[in-house]
């Protein structure tokens, strides 16, 4: 399912986004978020800590982990989610952020509280098509580590969807990445299914094509194929982060790239002047597991 596209003169687009806007300058918010970024941060155990949504964690019965970076917040990001949604059936999507960085260069801007507060405003409004989510901080980036720390919030019978992309689900399968590949994937398949979303020009028939090899056979009944409108398939924050480093907060608002790109949150993000390249890095804090 696609997201549907608004012109920034529409009253909901403009809504999303000033209400975006509104708790990005919130330098209480801020404050608040930093500090959950900090707990998360220097947890010594596996940690979970819910931002928004904690309700519908304990209540729900399927249960979907959509973790990125989101930097910024992009309709590419919203098409996956959606498309995840009615993919598996889901009854509420877990946007979930890592305060570490796994197998990726780091990334400072925009900061991870700021990008938080861009989650929780697109989760938070009525108009957005993840009203009734939840937002969660993982000190951990390995899909394994996120699943037992989530589990620790849902119900008891609560069936969990972790949705990744092709790329990832090619690393969790080759044997290069465990001492133990049979254990370790037990381990992540005892937790939750996998959801795969094609990357360019990786396919469903890909994915077949590697659940086909006579090692991956045992995983292939945990695992999913997610159609996804080929123009989603290409992940955009880069693009967008590169363009709106190059531009005025005024020209950020006006770029019809930026305004095709990126979710009124997202865009509301890239307005603050987060990505300019002179600009400070708020926090400190870097960039998490991309999905």
């Amino acid at each position: 399912m696609a997201p549907t596209q608004h012109d920034p003169t529409d009253e909901q687009w403009q809504t999303r986004f000033e209400h975006a806007r509104e708790l990005l300058n919130n330098v209480q918010r801020e404050a608040e978020l930093a500090h959950l970024v900090a707990q998360a941060h220097h947890a010594t155990e596996l940690t979970a800590l819910c931002v928004y949504g904690a309700s519908a964690l304990a209540r729900e019965r399927r249960v979907g982990l959509l973790a990125g970076s989101y930097n910024p917040l992009t309709v590419a990001h919203v098409a996956l989610a959606e498309a995840a949604r009615h993919a598996a059936r889901l009854d509420t999507l877990v946007w979930g952020v890592a305060a570490v960085t796994v197998d990726k260069e780091q990334v400072e801007r925009a900061s991870l509280p700021a990008r938080l507060a861009q989650l929780q405003a697109y989760l938070a409004c009525s108009h957005s098509p993840a009203a009734g989510d939840a937002l969660v901080i993982f000190n951990h980036g390995l899909y394994v580590e996120q699943a037992q720390a989530l589990r620790r919030l849902l119900a008891a019978e609560a069936e969990l969807t972790i949705i990744v992309g092709f790329d990832k689900i090619v690393q969790i399968l080759d044997p290069r990445y465990y001492e133990n590949r049979e254990q370790a994937l037990a381990r992540l398949f005892a937790l939750a299914r996998l959801l795969v979303a094609p990357r360019a020009d990786q396919s469903e028939a890909a994915l077949a094509a590697l659940l086909a090899q006579p090692a991956n056979q045992p995983y292939a009944r945990f695992i999913d194929y997610c159609p996804l409108d080929p123009r989603y398939a290409i992940d955009s924050s880069t693009e967008a982060r590169a363009l709106a480093a190059s531009l005025s907060p005024d020209e950020v608002m006006r770029s019809p790239i930026l305004r095709h790109l990126l979710t009124p949150e997202g865009l509301a993000l890239a307005q603050t002047g987060a990505y300019v390249a002179d600009a400070p890095a708020k926090n400190g804090w870097s960039d998490g597991q991309p999905h």
